[in-house]
């Protein structure tokens, strides 16, 4: 019959660990800190990167707006002028005159386009449209065309990263919105 010897778990003759050393607690710790260190630096950059896709899309859905608008106040007006365009036109105004008492006036300002509403001296809406940063907005009628085109331009700052500029042209005079309802009389 052979007889076994039992050992004490921690006893000298043991050979089982019941532990790490302290140089496997190190490496575990400094690769730790390593990827948390790295993965908070994605995260920022996903965070800013997030924040600047935020900022343009917001810019063009404004610029959408903005053209959207100015088509149709170009399409209801019946005249064009520009209000002396100084050479900044960061102060410049145009008007577009939809009948003897009705007009919709653009009037830059830094950073932004102002648009007003107007019936005789009284403005009926004012809204503003944010410009990208360092724009330059122009509104300009092209030459004596038979179309009678009207442009609005907005040009970035030069040097500007991932901008782009917009031009919106709309014929003037092409909807009458603002034009008195005629009865049509129907004939049976």
């Amino acid at each position: 019959m052979k007889t076994t010897r039992l050992r004490h778990p921690t006893g000298p003759l043991s050979t089982e660990r019941r532990g790490a050393s302290l140089i496997e607690m190190v490496v575990v710790i400094t690769l730790t800190a390593t990827l948390m260190g790295l993965a908070a630096a994605i995260l920022h950059m996903l965070l800013r990167l997030e924040s600047t896709s935020r900022e343009a899309i917001a810019e063009r859905a404004a610029i959408a707006q903005l053209a959207g608008q100015f088509r149709r106040d170009v399409r209801a007006a019946e005249s064009f002028s520009s209000g002396g365009q100084p050479e900044d036109t960061s102060s410049a105004v145009w008007e577009l005159a939809a009948g003897p008492e009705q007009g919709i006036v653009y009037r830059a300002q830094p950073g932004t386009l102002v648009r007003s509403e107007r019936q005789g001296d009284k403005e009926l809406r004012r809204e503003t449209f944010s410009l990208p940063d360092g724009a330059s907005v122009s509104i300009e009628a092209p030459g004596e065309n038979a179309a009678r085109i009207v442009s609005l331009r907005i040009v970035p700052k030069p040097g500007a990263v991932e901008s782009i500029a917009w031009r919106v042209d709309a014929a003037l005079g092409k909807d009458r919105r603002f034009a008195p309802q005629e009865s049509i009389a129907y004939s049976e």
